[in-house]
């Protein structure tokens, strides 16, 4: 099968779009069958190695970033990149494709959709152009990729008419297999982010000032990644509010290889997200054997299941309650770790790849009728 994938939707902070496409072409190495994968990215595109294997992987990039680059890389690049290498499907990463005809069956990947769930969340000019870009491609590909069953309804739910070409692939956890762990300079530390809007760094530290309330001793820190610069100040002073300030520590862009290692060593991962179209650091981190707490009822329950820890997204108390429970009884941390690695082990990238790969054949035959 020749396929190309559009990458070009993975700019400099689109650190799981970039995991994302990692695994899937890292799983494709181990499926059986030869393949040739033409991939078009942004120049922030990171190396996409698919190992020892049948996989053929050609990466061309554009030589310019930014949303016009990609508007411009994506309706001019991408069609010519078809017309010379004839593929039999495309994938792109995220639901924006050509808006003229390329000649083979397109299969889109639809990681949330946040922007009509939440539209408070997004500029004006981002929702915009979500709408009517995501909007074309999600109406006019052949098939739909979701990966949890939250981002199913919500596809459903907004656009009704193209339910019967949704199909669902579960993601994988496996990568995080290689990362390092258990580095001795880490302090005991729990983990949170704070790169998009919707992870609520706020609300994060305000749960640590809650638990701390009530148990002072706790002695653990809460490193908060991906801080934008501007959101520094209002973090710190709420840290400072909240009694907290020396337990907090607000870090911007983290390299992949430290990232890996402060997550790997991690006690604890905290997602406080308003939505989440999948969660993928949940299922990262019950690979590695740490507990998750997450907000019940925004999307993570496909990655968590039964096996993460869920609070009341709107309420600080009950996020505090589940951070004491997790850090101060062994007997139930045992069996929530035990419980993830167990859950975890269902998530892997070959069986993604595998998935993936049925979906683009089922496409390929029905656009051959």
């Amino acid at each position: 099968m020749r396929i190309v994938l559009d990458a070009t939707g993975v700019q400099a902070d689109s650190g799981g779009m970039t995991t994302f496409l990692r695994g899937l072409l890292d799983g494709w190495s181990q499926v059986p069958e030869t393949d040739a994968i033409f991939v078009l990215g942004m120049p922030e595109l990171p190396p996409l190695a698919t190992g020892d294997s049948g996989v053929v992987q050609q990466v061309s990039q554009v030589k310019q970033s930014g949303l016009i680059a990609r508007i411009r890389a994506q309706q001019f690049d991408l069609p010519r990149l078809t017309e010379r290498v004839r593929p039999d499907a495309l994938l792109t990463a995220d639901p924006s494709i050509p808006l003229r005809p390329i000649g083979c069956p397109i299969v889109a990947v639809v990681h949330d959709l946040r922007h009509l769930a939440r539209p408070e969340e997004f500029s004006h000019a981002r929702r915009k152009y979500r709408a009517f870009v995501w909007g074309y491609g999600i109406r006019h590909a052949d098939r739909l990729i979701v990966d949890s069953d939250a981002t199913a309804a919500d596809v459903q739910k907004y656009y009704p008419t193209v339910v019967d070409r949704i199909r669902q692939v579960r993601l994988g956890a496996d990568h995080v297999d290689t990362w390092p762990r258990g580095a001795p300079d880490h302090e005991n530390h729990a983990i949170t982010f704070g790169h998009w809007s919707n992870k609520r760094p706020d609300f994060s530290i305000r749960v640590w000032g809650a638990a701390y309330r009530t148990h002072p001793d706790l002695g653990i820190t809460l490193e908060v990644v991906g801080v934008p610069d501007a959101e520094r100040p209002g973090l710190l002073q709420i840290a400072r509010a909240e009694g907290v300030e020396q337990y907090v520590r607000l870090r911007s862009f983290v390299p992949d290889q430290d990232y890996q290692a402060l997550f790997a060593s991690s006690s604890l991962v905290l997602m406080t997200s308003t939505l989440e179209g999948f969660g993928l650091p949940v299922v990262e981190a019950m690979q590695l054997g740490i507990p998750v707490i997450a907000s019940s009822g925004v999307g993570m329950e496909t990655a968590g299941g039964d096996a993460a820890l869920y609070a009341d997204a709107n309420s600080v108390d009950s996020f505090a309650k589940q951070v004491v429970r997790v850090l101060r009884d062994d007997d139930e941390r045992a069996r929530v770790v035990a419980r993830g690695r167990e859950h975890a082990r269902t998530f892997n990238w070959s069986d993604a790849a595998a998935s993936v790969r049925t979906v683009l054949e089922e496409a390929i035959q029905v656009h051959q009728r």
